[in-house]
């Protein structure tokens, strides 16, 4: 009988240890993630009568629901883009400088777009997404755009203190009139356990 108890003993705590073991390394680990959909501010980009190269960049400053995903018992872990679409907004034709033709992103060859913040006094950004020259929606008529998203973390750029933005680079011309647009960027927030 001594035996059969110490035997039972070993065994539970064997059990708790390895227990204990399994869940300090989840931790550190995700266990499951979540979708965010974040959508863009209307953003315009200035037209000219005259067409000419694209010069500059488009910045879009965002803010982050990443934090309410977490309810206390869970922390996020990684975060990446999944999807990022473009769209042309109504405001759009409502400009007083209208050509009278719908605006569409025909004036655009390709794009690319950087997730951007200020670490330790330095900007960095980092490629999120992109629509290569060549797509077949370039030049299509399109007032919507369906990105290539790249597989990074930005986590580290949405806990960056002084904020986070995306910015804009396109290839192509100006529109003959001013263009304003929107979107919707969705994020794949993976998500932890606190011990």
């Amino acid at each position: 009988m001594y035996r059969f108890l110490c035997l039972r003993s070993f065994c539970l705590s064997l059990v708790f240890i390895l227990t204990v073991l399994f869940l300090a390394a989840c931790s550190e680990a995700t266990l499951g993630s979540k979708s965010l959909t974040e959508s863009l501010p209307a953003t315009t980009i200035a037209g000219a009568p005259v067409t000419v190269p694209m010069t500059g960049d488009i910045e879009i400053p965002l803010s982050s629901d990443a934090d309410s995903v977490s309810d206390g018992t869970q922390f996020v872990t990684s975060v990446n883009l999944r999807n990022l679409t473009l769209n042309i907004l109504d405001a759009s034709e409502q400009q007083g400088d209208e050509d009278g033709a719908m605006d569409d992103f025909d004036f655009l060859s390709g794009m690319e777009v950087f997730m951007t913040a200020r670490f330790g006094g330095q900007d960095r950004q980092v490629l999120v997404a992109s629509l290569p020259e060549g797509d077949p929606q370039v030049g299509s008529g399109t007032r919507s755009l369906t990105l290539t998203v790249e597989n990074v973390d930005v986590l580290d750029y949405l806990e960056a203190p002084s904020g986070f933005g995306l910015q804009v680079r396109g290839q192509g011309t100006t529109p003959p009139d001013n263009v304003v647009f929107g979107g919707q960027a969705r994020f794949r927030v993976g998500l932890g356990v606190r011990l």
